[in-house]
């Protein structure tokens, strides 16, 4: 680790850093934590993440995580098995969930069952129910390069050098990789990212930017617990609106843990 000292926080009982402290001592996921959560981690629970470190790293069974095949997650595997006719949201003006309408801006599909990966709190405004509860959840930042080099597919490298914009490098193939930044880091310099890909896998060159993509609201950090809400999801369940994924569980859960049988 470089450049991160803990003693320089005010770390409250319980707060999210308290807990990973208390389970693995100061160590390089304390120190990505708080790239990732920014100083919150030090004094908000964020009881979703602590049950998710708890279930993979501080359970004697270990890391039963899994997370990618060939470079894509199990969802977009889901979704090329599945086929399904995919809505762009921002198109949505209502969904009527008794007559199982979409109501778009320019003509209505019908449905028999709708897979909703929308926030939560976004799907039940579509469907005009109601919610009340904390929306709020960090989202991430990433960029997609092309290069030369030896960097393989699945290959993961972490940054754990505090004053970096970026939290890890994902190869998707030998000569694809996305980098996750900071979720605060919003409007890095690309040429500064590269820069520092270069020093992290000095092996590859020829490094081109191809995109960028800021996924909002990524991980929902506490439970719902507010009546209305869970029974207004509940009844979305039974007239076949099948929220689904992290927004839709919310749950910070991994891929592998949703209940996928819901998709039959």
């Amino acid at each position: 680790m470089e450049n991160f000292d803990y003693s320089t926080f005010k770390t409250k009982e319980g707060s999210l850093a308290d807990f990973m402290v208390k389970a693995q001592g100061v160590d390089k996921n304390l120190c990505l934590g708080a790239k990732q959560w920014g100083e919150e981690m030090f004094t908000v629970p964020f009881s979703q993440v602590q049950s998710k470190i708890e279930r993979h790293y501080v359970n004697p069974k270990g890391n039963t995580r899994i997370g990618y095949i060939n470079g894509k997650s199990l969802f977009k595997y889901a979704i090329n098995k599945l086929n399904p006719n995919v809505l762009n949201y921002l198109n949505i003006e209502h969904i009527d969930v008794e007559e199982k309408e979409v109501h778009l801006d320019d003509s209505i599909v019908h449905y028999e069952q709708l897979i909703s990966t929308l926030p939560i709190h976004k799907l039940l405004k579509l469907c005009s129910l109601q919610y009340n509860h904390d929306t709020s959840y960090a989202g991430c930042k990433f960029h997609f390069f092309t290069h030369n080099g030896d960097f393989e597919e699945n290959q993961m490298i972490y940054d754990c050098d505090y004053h970096s914009d970026i939290i890890r490098i994902f190869s998707i193939s030998n000569n694809f990789m996305m980098v996750q930044l900071n979720s605060k880091k919003r409007n890095s310099v690309i040429s500064n990212i590269e820069d520092r890909v270069q020093e992290l896998a000095p092996n590859i060159s020829g490094l081109s930017h191809v995109r960028k993509l800021y996924v909002p609201m990524c991980y929902p950090t506490e439970l719902i617990s507010d009546l209305s809400t869970v029974e207004n999801i509940s009844y979305l369940k039974n007239n076949n609106v099948l929220p689904f994924g992290r927004f839709g569980n919310w749950e910070y859960s991994d891929l592998h843990e949703l209940n996928w049988s819901i998709l039959d």
